[in-house]
C-alpha cells in the first residue's frame, strides 16, 4: 500500500541518513514521525519509526547519566568547558588564565582527564576545565569518546570553542552541535512541566499548524506534561525543548593565533594569542560578559567597602539574592538597603529588597 509522504518527511528522512551522531538521528526521526501521514498505508513505517526512536531514546538516557557521573562539581561562580581538537592550546589557555598546571606537549593527547582550574577576575571566581581532545569524525566512528567528553560540558554555564584556524573552528563548532548542543541560538520560550492529568498546551495559538500538536505529542510517546507557549514557534521548537539532550548554551568561538599583536573579531570569532597577558585580560572580559554575571560589594554601616570579596548574582537578580547569599537570614529580617553605584540614582541612595544592582555597585544592607 502506497505511503504517500510529504515533501517535510523526505527531507527528515535524508537528514536521517545523512546523521553523523545518534543525538542527530533522534531529531531526524522526530521530524520523520511528526510529519508522516497517518493512514493504514504508513502504520508498518510508524511503528518502525517509533521502534528506532525509542531505541535510540534508551540509549542515549543511559549515556547522559553516565555523563552526569563523570561530570565535574561547579565550584565558584560559574563554570567555563574548554573544547578543542589535539594540539590547539586548550591546555596553555588554561594554564595562561588560571592557577592550574596542567600537561603541556606538543605530543597529541597530552590531557587525558578533566582538569580544573579558577580564574579570579577582580574577585570573583569562575572555574573553567580543560578536557580531553575531541576526535575528528572519522577517528571516533561509534562517538563514545566524543560523547563522554560532551557530557562534561553539559553542565557548563559556557563553552569556549578553541582552534588553530577559522576552518578548523567551523569544523569543532559543527562536530559539537551533531551532539545535541546549540551554539550561541535562542532557546524558544517554551516551558515544560508535569501534568498528572494528561497532556495540555497553554498558548497553542502560537504554535505554527498546531492542529497537529496532540497528535504528534502521542506519536512519539509523551504524556503527562503542560507545555506553556510564549512565543510565535513551530512543532519542531516544541520538539526539541522536549528533548532533554538538546542544550542550548553560550560559547565563545576562539582562534588561538600565536604572534597576533592585535585581536581581531570577526562575525563571532575571537582572533588572538594566548601567550599575551593583555590579549588574555581582554578574553577574560569576553568570559565575564557572556556568563551575564554581576559582582556586588557589600560594606557595614560607618565601615569601608570589602572590595576583595564580591557576591556574584546573575544580571537581573535584585537585592533579595544578594541577602541570601550574605546570610541565610537576610532576607527575612530585610529592612533596606543603602547602594552606591550604576543602578543609584545619588550616592547612598535608600532602596528596597527588590532593587535590581548592576556590576561593581556597592550595597549597605539594613536588618531588623
Amino acid at each position: 500500500m502506497p505511503t504517500n509522504v510529504t515533501t517535510e518527511y523526505l527531507l527528515a528522512e535524508r537528514e536521517y541518513h545523512n546523521a553523523k551522531t545518534r543525538e542527530e538521528k533522534i531529531i531526524a526521526l522526530e521530524k520523520m514521525i511528526s510529519h508522516c501521514p497517518k493512514h493504514k498505508g504508513t502504520e508498518n513505517l510508524l511503528k518502525t519509526l517509533k521502534e528506532r526512536l525509542a531505541k535510540l531514546r534508551k540509549e542515549q538516557e543511559a549515556t547522559r547519566k553516565k555523563g552526569r557521573s563523570e561530570g565535574i562539581s561547579k565550584e565558584g561562580a560559574a563554570q567555563v568547558v574548554v573544547l578543542g581538537y589535539t594540539n590547539t592550546g586548550k591546555s596553555l589557555l588554561i594554564k595562561n588564565l588560571t592557577n592550574a598546571d596542567p600537561k603541556i606537549s606538543e605530543y597529541p593527547f597530552t590531557t587525558t582527564k578533566p582538569l580544573p582550574g579558577m580564574i579570579d577576575y577582580d574577585g570573583a571566581k569562575i572555574q573553567i576545565i580543560d578536557t580531553p581532545s575531541l576526535l575528528h569524525y572519522s577517528e571516533d566512528k561509534n562517538g563514545e569518546r566524543n560523547r563522554a567528553i560532551l557530557g562534561i560540558a553539559r553542565n557548563a554555564d559556557i563553552l569556549i570553542l578553541i582552534a588553530r584556524t577559522k576552518q578548523e573552528l567551523l569544523e569543532l563548532l559543527s562536530l559539537v552541535e551533531s551532539y545535541g548542543f546549540k551554539i550561541n541560538k535562542k532557546k524558544p520560550d517554551i516551558v515544560i512541566r508535569k501534568n498528572p492529568k494528561g497532556v495540555s498546551i497553554i498558548g497553542e495559538e502560537l504554535v505554527k499548524e498546531n492542529d497537529r500538536i496532540l497528535r504528534i505529542l502521542q506519536d512519539m510517546g509523551i504524556k503527562n506534561i503542560e507545555i506553556i507557549v510564549k512565543e510565535p514557534c513551530s512543532i519542531e521548537d516544541i520538539l526539541l525543548v522536549l528533548n532533554q539532550n538538546i542544550r542550548f548554551i553560550n560559547a565563545i568561538l576562539l582562534i588561538n593565533n600565536p604572534g597576533c599583536e592585535e585581536i581581531n573579531t570577526e562575525k563571532g570569532i575571537i582572533s588572538l594569542d594566548i601567550n599575551n597577558p593583555n590579549h588574555l585580560e581582554v578574553l577574560k572580559r569576553e568570559i565575564w560578559e557572556r556568563l551575564g554575571l554581576v559582582r556586588i560589594y557589600t560594606k557595614e554601616p560607618g565601615q569601608e567597602p570589602k572590595m576583595d570579596i564580591p557576591v556574584v548574582i546573575k544580571k537581573g537578580d535584585t537585592l533579595r539574592e544578594v541577602a541570601q547569599q550574605l546570610h541565610k537570614d537576610f532576607v527575612e529580617k530585610f529592612r533596606y538597603a543603602r547602594i552606591w553605584g550604576k543602578s543609584s540614582k545619588f550616592p547612598g541612595q535608600k532602596v528596597g529588597i527588590d532593587h535590581i544592582p548592576m556590576d561593581k555597585d556597592i550595597v549597605e544592607i539594613h536588618i531588623k
